[in-house]
């Protein structure tokens, strides 16, 4: 029996008690309840807590970008355009004579500018152009 003078809230509290420690006992790994966390918005929406789409891969960002007048060849766009992910190409001292010659090529003007386009497509654009 609960005391007349004990607020609700505090019998909900009191309620809750075993359940929480019994939570405790049997609770999933930290990743398996990350993929779990949902905020609701309002009565309808729940909003998945995540990072981005872009953080978890840098490549898939979306960029609108003009490559600068420095950039001649198709290796210095490539450069370039993953600077901005984070990510960068291998050194070129074991590359083979077909990855070289792809580098060396000179950019077409065409594909100076881009607009809306995830970094793994500008990098596909690019190499399309000398392969």
């Amino acid at each position: 029996m609960i005391n007349s003078k004990v607020t609700p809230a505090v019998a909900m509290i009191a309620l809750l008690v075993p359940s929480i420690t019994l939570a405790k006992t049997t609770e999933p790994m930290t990743t398996e309840v990350s993929d779990r966390l949902y905020e609701e918005t309002d009565g309808y929406t729940q909003v998945k807590i995540d990072t981005n789409m872009e953080q978890k891969y840098p490549l898939l960002q979306v960029n609108s970008l003009g490559l600068p007048m420095s950039v001649k060849n198709i290796g210095q766009s490539i450069n370039y355009m993953l600077s901005l992910s984070g990510y960068k190409l291998e050194p070129l001292e074991h590359a083979e004579k077909d990855v070289l010659y792809l580098h060396s090529l000179k950019l077409p003007v065409t594909n100076r500018t881009f607009k809306k386009s995830t970094t793994l497509q500008l990098v596909k654009k690019i190499v399309g152009c000398g392969g």
